[in-house]
């Protein structure tokens, strides 16, 4: 078998990705600049119409903090409110595939790739996200008096029209990246290079796992290396391919927190998103043609998760894999 580690000169890196979903605002502790940047930038964009999410968290908050007195004081200009804000680590996070993650300085960019890794790429410092590199790094209020809370929060408010014209203008933003990890087996290699081809269509940024050649190999250690690069982070999705897919399929999902769906139709492929969140597409190259996979990996990346009623049914898949139920 061949080494299925990433080398990083040969990861496949291509332009414009998915779109935006979600804005994290980081800070130290979760407590001033990314609370009062994530109340302000709810307010905005509801104001605008821009349906997206937003949150918060600190690269060394202390779980539950409630948001510092002056920055409570400082969002009630704007007519909101920090009672309710609870801080957030981000080592407890865990950022999903169209996540925007900005940071208050440059400093907190270095801490969260520090921890994340992976995130390399998509997390940015706000002020030179919005286009103010020359004086990145926003002021820290902390111990200040509430004329120093609220010079902050007038600079962050200050930015937040400049980023929601950004996310309006550039729908699809190039510093949000789908990464996609592939892996196969011997019988799956025919079918590999329409897989590669497919997904640098689609622009994704692509891990490949192996194998790299038709000679036989084990599926298990391919599924196997894909789920792990899932599961961990590191990918937000997976493809694997065997003869059937059902091999491949059934070793990916020994790995815990991976959901490998075998699909040989478009249908099942959007399903397989819309209702159970699946996080690995497995493919049989023996079952399918290239016109068709194609077609359903385009399927697979475009759906998005429904949640709702389908969020407690993954809720007890997780418990039956930590023997709770």
């Amino acid at each position: 078998m061949q080494n299925t580690n990433i080398d990083i000169n040969k990861t496949m890196w291509v332009g414009i990705l998915c779109s935006i979903e979600r804005v994290w605002f980081v800070c130290t502790g979760n407590t001033c600049r990314s609370p009062m940047a994530e109340v302000l930038f709810r307010k905005l964009a509801q104001e605008r119409g821009l349906d997206i999410e937003v949150a918060s968290a600190g690269v060394y908050a202390a779980p539950g903090a409630p948001a510092s007195s002056g920055a409570k004081r400082a969002v009630r200009k704007w007519g909101v409110s920090l009672d309710d804000h609870r801080a957030r680590s981000t080592e407890e996070m865990r950022f999903g595939p169209g996540d925007l993650v900005l940071t208050m300085t440059r400093r907190h960019r270095d801490l969260l790739l520090a921890q994340h890794p992976h995130l390399e790429g998509r997390v940015h410092v706000l002020k030179s996200f919005v286009g103010h590199p020359a004086d990145p790094d926003v002021a820290d209020p902390f111990g200040g008096s509430d004329s120093h809370y609220l010079q902050t929060a007038q600079e962050i408010y200050d930015l937040l029209p400049l980023l929601i014209q950004k996310l309006e203008n550039e729908n699809r933003l190039e510093m949000v990246m789908k990464r996609v990890a592939v892996g196969c087996d011997h019988a799956g290699f025919v079918l590999k290079p329409t897989v590669l081809e497919t997904l640098e269509q689609e622009r994704c940024q692509v891990l490949d796992c192996g194998t790299f050649s038709a000679e036989s190999v084990d599926y298990p250690d391919f599924g196997a290396a894909v789920a792990k690069k899932v599961v961990s982070g590191e990918a937000d999705f997976g493809i694997v391919i065997c003869g059937t897919g059902i091999g491949i399929s059934v070793a990916a999902n020994k790995v815990s927190g991976a959901r490998a769906a075998l699909c040989h139709d478009t249908y099942s492929a959007r399903m397989s998103r819309a209702h159970n969140d699946a996080n690995i597409l497995a493919l049989g190259a023996r079952v399918i043609g290239p016109g068709l996979a194609q077609e359903i990996i385009r399927a697979f990346l475009n759906e998005p998760f429904e949640g709702g009623r389908h969020q407690k049914r993954l809720q007890k898949i997780a418990e039956l894999e930590e023997g709770r139920i």
